[in-house]
């Protein structure tokens, strides 16, 4: 993607930290490493990350070169079944922490980054710039959120200002009313940076799937209720559009 916004996030996990506060400004800069994996061979790479990707990204966090990092899988959607996201504070980040991934992985596991390759069937990478992410903190003794969809769609550059005053106007109030009352653990915007067509797109995160459906039902009945014409104008911007679902299978 061209530069510059989402699923995803997811962030995730990408909504399980607050980036910044509303702010006309990009709130941070996400890479979305998406790959297509045999379904057999998910657990042993979920392993491998785990040994491998786990020890490098886990200090980074705490070193405060990157925000965060997960691995999301297939829960329902397209094909790219074995992802794993990083997030920066801008593009600029980005660049420093991925050649420093780079170097760090190598340097520790120069025979573990061949291996998961071998696994990969396809592969292609997104970068988003995040418009708003939002995320409340855990209760004491509360599970981390282990769902997230993701809606992304192709339209007109053109008519993203209008889709950006039509998100803001119509979801931003659901989607907060919905994270304050505990029924989402975070949701966030995501706008074109450098990919594959999809260049607009936002996304939420639960403790599950049934909690998942439970929001979704809210969120469309909230936005129905208040701004009835919303959904209908947003069809009319997406060229296309897909949703995806995805079990957080580890997010720092």
């Amino acid at each position: 993607m061209k530069r510059l916004i989402a699923c995803c996030t997811l962030l995730v996990a990408l909504s399980s930290v607050s980036l910044a506060q509303d702010a006309a400004a990009p709130q941070g800069f996400l890479m979305f490493h998406q790959n297509k994996v045999a379904g057999l061979d998910v657990p042993r790479l979920n392993q491998l990350a785990d040994s491998i990707m786990r020890p490098v990204l886990d200090a980074m966090v705490e070193e405060q070169i990157i925000m965060s990092w997960g691995i999301l899988t297939h829960e329902w959607g397209d094909e790219w079944n074995w992802n794993w996201y990083l997030t920066t504070a801008d593009h600029a980040s980005f660049v420093s922490a991925w050649a420093e991934f780079s170097k760090r992985i190598m340097e520790r596991f120069p025979d573990g980054v061949p291996e998961m390759m071998q696994y990969l069937q396809a592969h292609k990478d997104n970068q988003f710039l995040v418009r708003k992410a939002f995320g409340r903190p855990l209760a004491a003794g509360e599970a981390p959120p282990r769902f997230m969809m993701s809606n992304l769609a192709m339209v007109k550059e053109v008519d993203v200002p209008a889709i950006d005053k039509l998100f803001d106007t119509a979801m931003a109030p659901a989607l907060n009313a919905m994270l304050a009352e505990g029924l989402i653990y975070g949701w966030g915007d995501l706008r074109h940076a450098w990919g594959d067509e999809w260049n607009i797109g936002w996304y939420i995160s639960t403790k599950d799937h049934a909690a998942f459906v439970t929001a979704w039902e809210s969120l469309l009945a909230r936005v129905m209720k208040d701004h009835p014409e919303a959904l209908m104008e947003a069809q009319k911007y997406a060229l296309a559009h897909k949703d995806n679902l995805y079990h957080i299978q580890y997010a720092r």
